[in-house]
């Protein structure tokens, strides 16, 4: 009898565990989600503030740095004619050594 009311209870633990720690990890995700924080950032609070402690001239604009990283120089590969940048040692396509 005890055997078999063990059995039950660790079948009983093991189907609800799962169970519960499912919706404890989805309330917590919900939480997160709807944080003062990410609210903010959403409404796009953050965009013109600039640090005191930061010049703005250091600030980083995405578009500016691709723009840079497209300006680099490239090297041609010379088995498949792919463009690689510069100072890597493989060809990023057909990974043949560069010269």
């Amino acid at each position: 009898m005890d055997s078999a009311l063990v059995r039950l209870l660790a079948v009983a633990v093991l189907a609800v565990l799962p169970a519960l720690c499912f919706v404890g990890l989805f309330r917590l995700i919900d939480r997160i989600a709807h944080d003062e924080l990410v609210a903010r950032v959403e409404r796009g609070e953050f965009e013109t503030e600039s640090s005191p402690n930061r010049p703005a001239s250091t600030t980083l604009d995405p578009a500016n740095a691709v723009a840079a990283a497209r300006e680099r120089e490239m090297v041609t590969c010379p088995s498949c004619s792919a463009e690689n940048r510069e100072g890597v040692d493989y060809c990023r396509q057909c990974l043949s050594e560069l010269q």
